[in-house]
C-alpha cells in the first residue's frame, strides 16, 4: 500500500473515447484492454477487506478529475510493454478516497486488481504523485508474480538496519515519512517509509525509477547503496521485458510532486 504525502501530461482521453466502450463508471484503455473504473461495486474487493478490522471504505472519483487521472494513467502504462501489462494486470479503480484501518491510502492491490485514490491537486494528488502510485502498487504486483527474478537475499544484505513491521505499523507509529533522508540513504532506504518492509523498499525504488524526481536522481549520486539497488530492480525490469533496461529507465523524464 501507498500513502498520501507537475508536470505538464498530453491530452489523450481521446484515445479512450474513440476506440473504446465508455459508461459512467468505467472505461476501457485500447492498447492493453485494461479496463478503469470509478466506483465501487459488489465485489470490488476481496470479502476479507470489508471486515470490522480492515473496513475498506471509498468515494466515487469526482467527474472533474475522470480526464486528468487517465491522462495520467495513459503516460504511466506506455511505458510498459504491452505482455506486460497484459500478463499482470486487469483492472484498476480510481476513488475520490479509499481507506482501510479507518486511514487514507493512496493506493493498493489484489492479484490482478489496483486501487488508486485521487484527492484532487489541493489534496496532495498531483500528477507525478498519482503516476508514481501506479507504477509503486504494480511494482508488488510484478514482484509478487516474478519473485524469482529478483534476488532478495543480495538485496537485504544491502540494508544497514532491519526492517521494521510492516506499512500498517509504520502508518500507526508515525514512522512513515516519505521525504528523501540522508540518513536512511546511508542505511540503503529512498526514505523512512521504505524501511518498513522488503516490499515497500522495492516499491520506492519501482515509483522512482519509471517517474523519477530530482532527489531521487540526487539521492543516486550521492549514495553507492542506493545505486546498487536501483541496478538490482532494473535487471528484474529487463528480464520482463529487454526493453525496460538501464538507457530506457535513463531517459525518462523527471516529474514534480
Amino acid at each position: 500500500m501507498r500513502l498520501l504525502q507537475t508536470q505538464n501530461y498530453p491530452i489523450l482521453l481521446e484515445l479512450f473515447l474513440l476506440s473504446s466502450f465508455v459508461s459512467l463508471s468505467q472505461v476501457k484503455e485500447p492498447r492493453s484492454g485494461l479496463i478503469f473504473k470509478f466506483e465501487e461495486e459488489e465485489n470490488t474487493f476481496p470479502e476479507y477487506w470489508y471486515t470490522e478490522e480492515i473496513n475498506a471504505e471509498t468515494i466515487p472519483l469526482p467527474a472533474v478529475e475522470k480526464t486528468r487521472t487517465l491522462n495520467v494513467l495513459s503516460t504511466a502504462l506506455e511505458k510498459y510493454p504491452v505482455h506486460v501489462l497484459k500478463r499482470h494486470l486487469a483492472e484498476v479503480y480510481i476513488f475520490g478516497k479509499l481507506e482501510f484501518f479507518n486511514q487514507g491510502y493512496a493506493g493498493t492491490y489484489s492479484e490482478n486488481i489496483l486501487y488508486l485514490a485521487n484527492e484532487g491537486i489541493e489534496e496532495g494528488y498531483s500528477n507525478g504523485f498519482i503516476e508514481q502510485s501506479f507504477h509503486h502498487e504494480f511494482s508488488s504486483m510484478l514482484w509478487n508474480a516474478n519473485q524469482e527474478l529478483l534476488d532478495t537475499t543480495a538485496w537485504k544484505k544491502l540494508n544497514k538496519m532491519d526492517y521494521g513491521d510492516g506499512g500498517i505499523q509504520a502508518l500507526i507509529d508515525d514512522n512513515d515519512s516519505q521525504e528523501f533522508d540522508d540518513d536512511y540513504n546511508e542505511r540503503g532506504f529512498l526514505f523512512q517509509y521504505a524501511s518498513s518492509d522488503l516490499e515497500n523498499d522495492i516499491n520506492s525504488f519501482a515509483e522512482n525509477l519509471f517517474a523519477p524526481t530530482l532527489e531521487f536522481r540526487d539521492a543516486l549520486k550521492k549514495h553507492s547503496v542506493l545505486r546498487k539497488k536501483m541496478a538490482m530492480l532494473i535487471a528484474f525490469y529487463t528480464a520482463l521485458d529487454p526493453s525496460l533496461n538501464s538507457s530506457f529507465f535513463a531517459e525518462l523524464p523527471l516529474v514534480e510532486l
